[in-house]
């Protein structure tokens, strides 16, 4: 009888984080066509994911914030998460198989993890506060 009513009770408290609303998580690529698409739905969106960033088989990370995307999230406070993207499927396997490449690309990472935190900072700060910080760096 314990452990039903043990069983009830975990089952309880799980139940109000399976109704949480659905999160729309919209991932942005540099394609005009995404870019028009996000510009046209900003406000149904609850998180940007720009791949404003690439990396090659090398480990070269190159990209930086498209000005005109950020300045829409910014004015309808679109919380930004930014990652790392790579589209070439042969590009990934010679990545993954090179820890010289690896570690240029976990370098670069570090290097400028900056301009990541401050993008990930702005949004926060802008939701709480509606204020950012200015200067993001180019890689």
């Amino acid at each position: 009888m314990k452990r039903l009513f043990l069983l009830l009770a975990m089952v309880s408290m799980a139940v109000p984080a399976l109704r949480a609303d659905p999160v729309a998580l919209f991932y942005l690529t540099s394609n005009p066509d995404s870019i028009r698409s996000f510009m046209a739905h900003s406000t149904q969106i609850d998180l940007l994911v720009p791949t404003w960033y690439q990396v090659d088989e090398n480990g070269l990370v190159t990209g930086a914030p498209d000005s005109t995307v950020l300045k829409k999230a910014d004015d309808d406070k679109v919380p930004l998460m930014p990652i790392l993207a790579m589209f070439n499927k042969k590009g990934f396997h010679a990545l993954s198989m090179n820890p010289t490449a690896q570690d240029v690309m976990n370098e670069a990472i570090s290097a400028n993890a900056s301009c990541m935190v401050t993008l990930a900072f702005n949004s926060i700060s802008r939701i709480l506060t509606g204020s950012t910080v200015t200067g993001l760096p180019r890689w």
